[in-house]
């Protein structure tokens, strides 16, 4: 075993380590949610990663995204989270941002797509609500397993943040309207992220919403934990 994995094994053991290793997650969306959930799922040792996002790094993403600093304004956000992190570089794959559909057009259109990426579990992290009712009902039709990132903007208590079935969660306007989309579109049951704080309402001008340092991350870090812990008990591991 990887001497990366020796703690990670004393809570899992050997057993649970080379299972994630033979299984596959795709992470939609590599910001301030999907950054952490990546270096998660990095760091607990899944055998292969798909990186999604056409987007770079930007000046505003500093305050809260994994893959932000000085250096990297401007790169793919997908390219910068494989580079610089513990772990064979033959376990990481890359999806070149000119082969899938722009996160605005990801529609039904495209289950080909998804079900090419051959994904143990997808990681819906991405803010364009269209995309993510499409990744959602895809998912639903092909039974894989997913979860997805509701809003983390305009909040501050980190602590408020729930993993729950989208049909039982309350006051996120992003779960209320995906919720009411995916009903129509007979979409069952969706597992999210979402938070139980009231947002602030942002301070200035414009409709970009605040955000901080602290409440994406720990979304993104619990939907890592959250897969994992399904993935093994898949396998009958914790």
């Amino acid at each position: 075993m990887d001497p990366i994995f020796v703690r990670t094994a004393r809570i899992m053991g050997e057993e649970g380590v080379d299972f994630l290793s033979t299984k596959t997650v795709a992470v939609f969306g590599i910001g301030g949610v999907g950054s952490y959930a990546a270096e998660a799922l990095v760091r607990v040792g899944i055998g292969h990663l798909i990186f999604i996002d056409k987007d770079v790094v930007d000046e505003s993403n500093l305050n809260r995204q994994l893959v932000a600093d000085r250096t990297t304004i401007g790169r793919n956000k997908a390219e910068v989270v494989t580079s610089s992190r513990p772990g064979s570089p033959e376990v990481w794959i890359v999806v070149n941002p000119g082969s899938f559909p722009d996160k605005a057009e990801l529609r039904l259109g495209d289950e080909d797509f998804i079900k090419d990426l051959h994904a143990n579990y997808i990681i819906d992290a991405i803010d364009d609500v269209p995309a993510k009712l499409a990744i959602a009902e895809i998912c639903w039709k092909m039974k894989i397993p997913e979860i997805s990132s509701m809003g983390t903007g305009n909040r501050l208590r980190p602590e408020m943040l729930q993993i729950a079935d989208i049909n039982k969660t309350s006051v996120c306007h992003l779960a209320r309207k995906m919720r009411k989309e995916l009903k129509d579109r007979r979409v069952r049951h969706l597992t999210v992220v979402y938070s139980k704080e009231l947002p602030h309402k942002p301070i200035g001008e414009g409709h970009a919403p605040g955000s901080t340092s602290f409440v994406p991350p720990v979304s993104g870090m619990m939907m890592a934990g959250y897969v994992v812990r399904n993935l093994l008990k898949e396998a009958g591991i914790r």
